[in-house]
């Protein structure tokens, strides 16, 4: 199968979500497909109007991925003739592949990672002109592909209040992991206090650390919460009760599995979360989770079981099962072996499966 992969190939392993997805899934497919895959010159101080129209550069001749300006880039689409183009990141040039498509024929996927227009909307400080780009975009790509990947209800949910989606387009989707979280260890409880995890800049709105913030001083253990990414300390303070706060700064793969590897609870107090790769990774090295119901991958997590699915904006709820993990070393480490074997559901190879079924399917 021919297929040309059309988002943002990052080269380093510090990766966004969607990022993350675009690369294991391009080098899965990669192994099985005739592949290439396009990007665009999106660095506007780094690269002149020339170079966005009629540039044209190779990031790597190995692994077939180019960089184009508009122009160079639908002379590729002739030059290749894919059978499939796949849009695995949301990029406003990718809008180009639909005039292709109206003299090909070519079936199109496209990656749902967010809601555009209504991250805009609450979530992104943006220019009017940027939000009504993206809304076109959006659109465009919702209306004229062939099949749509979402990872929830939830998300699938907030994008019916913008735009109309035919059912038969419709296909859900998971994130993988890495395979070096892959957990080998089973916890063993020790004297140290037991840990709280928490991934995500403490000012994101879609991240509300505010409602895990407010629920602190519920809690009956005394405990560290690991606050990892940005934190400002002049909106939060670093004791809550029994909750001693530390921040950690964003790290690499490898610093943060050696990081992880001794902590006991994983918190998603999200607001809106597509999915979550952080959780599926802390699942996978162990950590009990407790995530809200705006969190995508909560379809994948059943109560007491592998963890914790609680109603966003529930303060008695959220501090109920954290108490309840923090008190019971039993029930932690139940779960904790439970969470830990997402892996076997959600690692890059099955996810990719997953893929190749629906591009054979369209």
């Amino acid at each position: 199968m021919k297929i040309l992969y059309l988002g943002r190939y990052n080269e380093l392993e510090e990766l966004t979500g969607p990022e993350k997805v675009a690369k294991r899934i391009y080098e899965q497919s990669s192994k099985e497909n005739e592949t290439a895959f396009a990007e665009y010159f999106f660095d506007g101080s780094q690269y002149g109007i020339i170079k966005k129209i009629f540039g044209n550069e190779v990031v790597s001749k190995v692994s077939h991925i180019y960089r184009f300006g508009f122009l160079k880039f639908f002379t590729f689409l002739f030059k290749f003739r894919p059978e499939i183009i796949h849009i695995i990141t949301f990029e406003r040039f990718a809008v180009l592949a639909y005039f292709y498509k109206f003299f090909t024929g070519v079936k199109i996927v496209y990656n749902v990672h967010g809601v555009a227009v209504y991250e805009n909307n609450n979530f992104k400080n943006v220019s009017a002109s940027l939000k009504k780009k993206d809304m076109y975009c959006e659109s465009k790509f919702i209306k004229s592909s062939d099949a749509l990947l979402y990872l929830s209800e939830h998300q699938l949910k907030i994008a019916k209040e913008y735009y109309k989606i035919p059912d038969e387009k419709i296909k859900f989707i998971n994130n993988g992991i890495d395979p070096e979280f892959k957990s080998t260890e089973i916890k063993s409880d020790n004297s140290e206090l037991p840990s709280l995890v928490f991934i995500g800049d403490s000012e994101r709105k879609d991240k509300d650390f505010n409602f895990l913030y407010e629920i602190l001083d519920k809690v009956k253990e005394k405990c560290n919460l690991y606050v990892v990414g940005n934190f400002n300390p002049s909106i939060y303070k670093s004791t809550v009760g029994n909750i001693t706060i530390i921040s950690v700064r964003k790290m690499s793969k490898d610093l943060l599995i050696s990081f992880l590897k001794d902590k006991d609870v994983f918190i998603s107090s999200s607001f809106y979360d597509t999915f979550s790769i952080a959780t599926a990774e802390c699942m996978a090295l162990g950590l009990a989770p407790i995530v809200t119901d705006n969190t995508g991958i909560s379809k994948l997590i059943t109560n007491g079981e592998n963890g914790f699915v609680v109603k966003h904006g529930d303060k008695e709820d959220l501090s109920g099962k954290i108490n309840l993990l923090l008190e019971n070393k039993g029930v932690r480490t139940e779960i904790s072996i439970r969470a830990s074997k997402i892996y076997e559901l959600l690692n890059w190879e099955n996810i990719f499966s997953s893929y190749n079924q629906i591009y054979k399917s369209i």
